[in-house]
């Protein structure tokens, strides 16, 4: 079987308030700089997946058209913060498969003033019917009761929480492309404005607008070395029927599985990226 390996890697440069450019244009920037990563040039490029809430009212597809792409491959996820996994395990059976060679996934937006509220009351048809009209805030005011109910299982108390912005900010200053990389104290963090009872404005996710984009090819047509094999890749959707306590995520059905795959345990590993939209969901993540 053909062997999908990632071959590079793109990003933008991310933004707190945008400059004006458009998010096809940015999403077009991180593709480039993925594609100079790799040794690719566009015309190499038969697989194309896209995540974008912003790209509205363009599509995939147009933005295939948009950077000269004739492809073989497509694929649109509107899946959030599910969307990465999703189109890496997606464009990793493409190429296995042979229906692409080398497929490019690309995700980002840029949101101008007042747009995230716009998108968060139109997220969906729950959110649109019966959270917009009351208002309700966004996500801050979820998953402020979730935090709660975190902190009351585990008797925890905020400074808990701290701890993890505090580390998040630790790293972000060896970060040239971070938004934020100023450090936090735990006084910092405590006396920040409370925004939804327990979270505070550094538990809360910063609006930033930019773009991310990965090369996945085929190990008989990567251009040059270094490549990076994908270890283990799994998934799962609507892990809890909607029906949990938010206190456990997929990952705890998945994360055996993964660590037979991969070879390695715990034991072996040097970095840990977790999706970190509030720290209440990277030590349920953790714990998973």
């Amino acid at each position: 079987m053909t062997e999908a390996l990632i071959a590079g890697a793109g990003e933008t440069q991310y933004v707190r308030r945008p400059d004006g450019a458009a998010t096809l244009e940015v999403l077009a920037r991180a593709a480039r700089a993925a594609l100079d990563d790799a040794g690719f040039e566009p015309r190499q490029v038969d697989g194309l997946a896209v995540s974008s809430f912003t790209l509205q009212p363009d599509h995939a597809v147009d933005l295939a058209f948009r950077l000269g792409l004739r492809l073989r491959w497509l694929m649109d996820d509107a899946s959030g913060g599910a969307s990465a996994l999703n189109m890496l395990q997606h464009a990793r059976r493409a190429v296995e498969s042979g229906d692409a060679d080398v497929t490019l996934l690309v995700a980002g937006d840029v949101l101008q003033r007042g747009a995230f509220g716009r998108l968060a009351d139109t997220f969906n048809s729950a959110a649109r019917d019966h959270l917009a009209p009351l208002p309700h805030g966004g996500p801050n005011a979820l998953f402020a009761l979730l935090t709660r109910r975190h902190m009351r299982v585990h008797g925890l108390a905020r400074e808990t929480y701290g701890k993890v912005v505090i580390a998040q900010r630790e790293w972000a200053a060896h970060n040239p492309g971070a938004v934020y990389r100023t450090p936090l104290t735990m006084d910092d963090y405590l006396g920040a404005p409370l925004v939804a009872d327990p979270l505070g404005r550094y538990d809360c996710v910063p609006i930033v607008s930019g773009a991310d984009a990965v090369l996945v090819a085929s190990s008989e047509h990567l251009r040059r070395e270094p490549a990076v094999a994908i270890g283990a890749l799994a998934g799962v959707v609507n892990a809890d029927g909607q029906d949990g306590d938010g206190l456990r995520t997929g990952l705890a059905e998945l994360a055996p599985r993964l660590w037979e795959e991969a070879g390695v345990g715990p034991e072996d590993v040097d970095v840990v990226s977790v999706y970190d939209d509030y720290p209440v969901m990277v030590l349920v993540q953790l714990a998973d």
